[in-house]
């Protein structure tokens, strides 16, 4: 499953928030300047920040657990 969201946040900013928000629950398994995947035993998330035309940044969030 996918998610996009666009943000007047920074990459760099969407990332670290990341990290902080999922880094709690789930092991860091990959890290570069644009992504950052952590997984565990309920599953994996991707999220991608990517700066978008204007001042955006299109976030994107994807998980092999689809939740309601």
């Amino acid at each position: 499953m996918k998610y996009f969201h666009r943000t007047h946040q920074a990459p760099a900013t969407v990332l670290a928030q990341s990290a902080q928000f999922f880094g709690g629950r789930l092991a860091p398994t990959e890290e570069t300047p644009s992504r950052r995947k952590f997984a565990g035993a309920i599953g994996h998330v991707i999220i991608t920040a990517a700066a978008e035309g204007g001042h955006y940044t299109l976030v994107t969030v994807e998980t092999n657990q689809p939740g309601e």
